[in-house]
């Protein structure tokens, strides 16, 4: 079915790996691969391999190159542009996100979300005409990062589209993109592989010694192995033998290219430094640039008879090292003679950018007129969503510049460019350059802005905060609506780093709160009104904030109210929220900043808005529909190619209702370990609240009260209410009536000022447990409360304690029917410590619980039970794939799978059991 006509001699294994992964496409399932290694250890041979094994397949190819790494999309234009004739069948969004990402059409920034799903629908349309799809990417670490990530956002989608991506990447080069993925690590070859490699590609018989040493010089190199047996010297082969001292394998081969590179003539050697700077490999531009220096095409005859070059309608070096060896061995003089004549060529209408970094290149000194055109380019590639091409752009221009004040204001904005593409380290780097020799103090400010918003990205949150006040209080006079933003980062920071870790960031709470109470930073909008509630928060306490925190998030559910005032304040929004006890309104925000944040492709709000409908599911006791939650959530982390802390974080309060002790001190112990050494706090305090949670469920009180205890110590908005319930039962438990008091006074004071059914269903609760024998009344309000709400735990929880109540009163009749309520209710959600303790209790009173069972061969994971709601709601594939970011192929593939698990047939028996379920 599929040929087998290259033999690569001892890579047996990884050839059989590349078999499988082809084979699971064939099976119409998909796969992704990153083959990685050093420079010549064989990572195109493989993917030739592969491609040569895929005789079934449509191939898609692309190779790196290393002069077009900054020039944002161009590596995906140059793999789409045979199929560009398909975009106008994509879905708008998605239709106009390519479009503009490749400069076919102007528009707003190219969000990457949207173009990756562009590439990913793009890709299943033109594999339409056959079954099977590979895509290899070879020479990854010299391709632009905005197509790398459009290239591994597709990768992390595919599932059941019959489809391969296999990346080629040079060791020690990776940015990150392909984290996460299968790796094929190459190594050198070793022992008989490497003696027989050499042995049939030497023109001479070989001492063993020889041998020997060519394979330890090379590291079993498969390139360098070649090279040398091309053509071995071998007398200086012998020589070396008698020493000891290594030839390092870089140099080595350096030194071997550079040797025919020099043996070339000299109108050769210009040629191909032409074709080195060129990068796109077109041979009638590459030719015109050659003319320009008065070198004729004939010149490529003799690098191409020796194997340098292949020649047809594109020009390619046999290896990208020939390349690097090309252009690094050229006098400079030659470089920018080269890329002047490149830039007289170059279209400045079809590929200005290009053409003005080849001008770039060819420019030495300072020169305002190239630096302009650079900026110019900067502006337009940053409209397209290509930040790091305008960070690139713009900090060349800087050099070029030859005014100092104006040469920082462009690296002032390289780095606010770097900032909206995610390079965290390099918007840092650019603000020290800039910051010396910025003038005015707006700017200034900016810049401090700019470096103390990397601080936080980087997740060091208390060291963040100060520089945020900073940037923040020398913004007041010259844009007061970026202080409100700038003031609102430093309280987040300050809220995140969960109470008064240090004394600098306990004073910059301080400073961001009167400084924004001070009317200066203020408004009428949904920024001035979370931030005022916020300042209050931190200046007054939680009494005086709760008017202004829930006027703040009933702003945000005005439908009138634009996104950019919603999404990315979605955070505060969430504390807020939560903070109040206000379910209903948490919904309420979340979900439409979830809404927003899906529509403008804003993925990271995006995974806190999914987190937090998790958590409000996890409330309601429909724990399965919090795994499906956090399972989308996972997606779209692994779409951004990142770990997500959040996620392991509401994983472990998950497993803390559930009971499932193993889950939450393994993932807790991930959290903490991964927020330790950065400032998180919060985290770290929210992972001690789910071992209490767990410890109470299981009867473990001195436990519950040694970790709440802990978050009470330093109240964190948020989490230092969650606890106050736990901390309070624990403490009744073991005795200590001092802790269970002052958790009592505070809860009273936060759960009066709330005023929700939630707030007071919790005071009343903890209050029956203070009461003694008259804690009826009370325990029956806790009920009727948490009756009006949809929080299951809270609910189930009351008739537990209160049927607990009641048999230690002796009316055993009595507390069964209550224990009997809770043990169903924590049974049928699946919280198993909390339905252990009922159980206990019940058998108390003299009855056993009923036992529940599963059918377990039916259960359908999070993606399936997402999808099959979706498809028994009547949403079409199509739909199901839009919304869940994924390929109508792979909808297809889990709804198979859900059929047969229910035993449907039909989408309308699928709508029945669904509702049943």
């Amino acid at each position: 079915m599929y040929s087998r006509r290259v033999r690569l001699i001892g890579r047996q294994d990884e050839c059989a790996l590349l078999d499988r992964t082809l084979d699971t496409a064939r099976q119409g399932l998909s796969a992704t691969l990153v083959i990685r290694g050093d420079a010549g250890i064989g990572k195109t041979a493989l993917i030739d391999y592969a491609v040569d094994a895929a005789d079934d397949f449509l191939v898609i190819r692309l190779t790196g190159v290393e002069s077009e790494s900054e020039i944002a999309f161009a590596a995906l234009h140059r793999l789409l542009v045979p199929h560009l004739d398909q975009i106008r069948h994509l879905p708008p969004p998605q239709r106009n996100a390519l479009n503009c990402a490749l400069g076919l059409t102007e528009g707003s920034a190219a969000d990457l979300f949207l173009v990756g799903l562009a590439t990913m629908s793009l890709a299943a349309r033109i594999a339409r005409t056959t079954r099977q799809l590979l895509c290899v990417v070879d020479d990854v670490q010299w391709i632009d990062r905005e197509s790398i990530a459009t290239l591994a956002f597709w990768g992390r989608r595919v599932d059941s589209d019959g489809a391969v991506l296999i990346f080629g990447e040079r060791a020690g080069t990776g940015s990150g993109a392909l984290h996460g993925f299968d790796v094929l690590e190459l190594r050198g070859l070793t022992g008989p592989a490497a003696n027989e490699l050499l042995r049939t590609v030497a023109d001479t018989t070989l001492d063993v010694g020889v041998i020997e040493r060519i394979v330890a010089d090379t590291t079993g190199n498969p390139l360098a192995l070649v090279e040398f047996a091309k053509d071995v010297d071998e007398h200086l082969l012998l020589d070396a033998t008698a020493t000891e001292q290594p030839l390092p394998l870089s140099a080595l081969l350096q030194d071997r290219y550079g040797r025919q590179i020099r043996a070339l003539a000299a109108d050769t050697q210009m040629f191909l430094l032409i074709v080195a700077a060129d990068s796109t490999g077109d041979l009638a531009l590459v030719t015109e640039a050659a003319a320009a220096l008065g070198v004729a095409v004939d010149a490529a005859e003799q690098a191409e008879t020796r194997g340098l070059i292949t020649m047809g309608t594109r020009i390619e070096f046999r290896h990208p090292l020939i390349r690097a060896a090309v252009y690094s061995a050229a006098r400079p003089t030659d470089r920018r003679a080269v890329h002047r004549a490149l830039a007289e060529v170059t279209d400045i209408e079809r590929d200005a950018n290009r053409r003005a970094w080849h001008l770039a290149a060819a420019t030495i000194g300072h020169d305002e007129a190239v630096a302009s055109t650079l900026e110019r380019c900067a502006d337009v590639a940053g409209s397209r969503g290509g930040f790091t091409t305008e960070m690139a752009f713009l900090t060349r221009a800087a050099e070029l510049t030859p005014d100092s004040e104006l040469a920082a204001a462009r690296l002032l904005a390289a780095a606010d460019a770097a900032f909206r593409g995610n390079l965290v380290r390099q918007t840092r780097e650019l603000v020290a350059r800039a910051s010396p020799h910025l003038r005015s103090a707006a700017q200034r400010a900016v810049a401090q802005r700019l470096d103390g918003c990397a601080v936080y990205a980087t997740g060091l949150t208390d060291i963040a905060a100060p520089l945020l006040l900073a940037a923040a209080r020398a913004l007041v006079d010259s844009d007061p609506a970026l202080t409100r933003r700038t003031l609102l980062l430093t309280l987040q920071a300050s809220f995140v780093v969960g109470g008064d870790r240090n004394e600098a960031c306990r004073q910059a709470t301080e400073g961001a709160a009167r400084t924004a109470l001070e009317g200066s930073a203020n408004d009428d909008g949904v920024i001035g009104h979370l931030l005022t509630a916020l300042a209050t928060y931190a200046e007054s306490g939680y009494v005086a904030a709760v008017p202004l925190m829930r006027h703040a998030l009933l702003r945000m559910t005005d439908e009138s109210v634009h996104a950019e005032h919603i999404v990315p304040w979605v955070i505060e929004a969430s504390v807020c929220a939560r903070g109040l006890w206000d379910h209903d309104l948490f919904d309420a925000v979340m979900t439409r900043a979830a809404r927003r944040s899906r529509e403008h492709g804003e993925l990271y709000p995006f995974v806190v808005s999914l987190q937090a409908s998790a958590e409000s599911a996890m409330w309601a006791g429909r724990f399965d529909d919090a795994d499906r939650y956090l399972a989308q959530s996972d997606d779209i982390s692994s779409a951004l190619g990142k770990a997500e802390v959040g996620r392991q974080l509401m994983q472990t309060i998950l497993a803390g209702h559930r009971g499932n002790e193993a889950v939450v001190r393994s993932t807790a112990s991930f959290v903490v370990g991964s927020v330790a050494q950065v400032g998180l706090g919060v985290a770290a305090l929210r992972t001690h609240a789910s071992q209490a949670e767990l410890c109470v469920g299981f009867g473990r009180y001195e436990e519950a009260l040694a970790c709440t205890s802990v978050v009470f110590a330093r109240d964190p908005f948020v989490v230092g209410g969650d606890i106050l319930p736990n901390m309070i039962e624990a403490a009744i438990r073991v005795g200590d009536l001092a802790a269970a008091n002052l958790a009592m006074e505070r809860l009273t004071e936060r759960a009066t000022a709330s005023g929700t059914p939630w707030a007071l269903g919790l005071l009343a609760r903890s209050q029956a447990l203070l009461a003694g024998d008259d804690a009826e009344p009370l325990y029956q309000a806790a009920i009727d409360l948490f009756a009006r709400t949809r929080l299951a735990i809270e609910l189930a929880r009351s008739h537990l304690v209160y049927g607990e109540w009641l048999r230690r009163q002796n009316r055993r009749l009595d507390a069964r029917g209550q224990l009997r309520i809770a043990a169903d209710m924590f049974a049928t959600m699946g919280s198993k410590a909390f339905a252990s303790r009922a159980n206990a209790e019940l058998l108390a009173t003299g009855e056993h619980a009923r036992k529940r069972t599963v059918e377990t061969a039916n259960v359908l994971t999070p993606r399936e039970s997402h999808i099959a709601q979706l498809a028994a709601d009547g949403h079409t594939n199509s739909e199901i794939a839009a919304q869940l970011f994924i390929g109508s192929n792979t909808v297809d593939y889990h709804l198979r799978k859900v059929f047969r698990k229910l035993s449907v047939t039909s989408r309308r028996q699928l709508k029945l059991v669904m509702a049943t379920h």
